[in-house]
């Protein structure tokens, strides 16, 4: 029993030596000072919105719920819009700060697309400006580069604003005017 306690000691011991040296030598973890001045976007709001498909205007409606999530590292915005002729979307957005890039990162998934979206971008004034990376869209056509503006409005609404880059061609594809509630 003696031959199985000494060793068993040791390699608690140097267990515990190992976790100590790591974590004195872990860097302290990036501030969440950035994604807080998100916090505009954080509650439950219903938008009145305008689609913009083939040339045609058709009003509908969304709701977008914003929430702080792991412990206040990532915004994550679950959205469910009515959209007139192809009916509802279900879409989430994370958005965090990336530090090593200096931007604000977002990550976009929706339940009529087989593919994710990753954006980058900053804040301007009261809004937030974010471009992606370049997608294969089939729905839309081919390669397009989404430009996503999220701006706080004195009355506590937010304008969103979603366009398409195709080519040279820049178009419109959805407006939501969103209001707490």
């Amino acid at each position: 029993m003696r031959n199985i306690i000494a060793p068993a000691l040791l390699v608690l011991f140097a267990m515990g030596a190992s976790a100590t040296a790591t974590a004195q030598e872990m860097p302290p973890m990036p501030s969440t000072e950035n994604v807080q001045k998100l916090s505009w976007l954080v509650g439950s709001f219903k938008g009145n919105d305008t689609f913009f498909m083939e040339g045609q205007e058709a009003s509908g409606s969304s709701t977008n719920v914003g929430s702080m999530i792991l412990q206040n590292r990532y915004l994550r915005m679950d959205v469910t819009y009515e959209i007139p002729g192809l009916g509802k979307m279900d879409g989430m957005m994370l958005l965090t700060y990336n530090n090593a890039k200096e931007k604000y990162e977002g990550f976009w998934v929706d339940s009529m697309s087989d593919y994710t979206m990753r954006a980058y971008g900053v804040m301007e004034g009261n809004s937030l400006k974010l471009v992606s990376e370049e997608v294969d869209d089939p729905m839309m056509g081919g390669k397009v580069v989404y430009h996503i503006t999220y701006t706080k409005n004195a009355d506590g609404s937010v304008t969103m604003k979603l366009d398409l880059k195709m080519g040279d061609d820049m178009m419109p594809m959805i407006r939501s005017e969103m209001k707490k509630g």
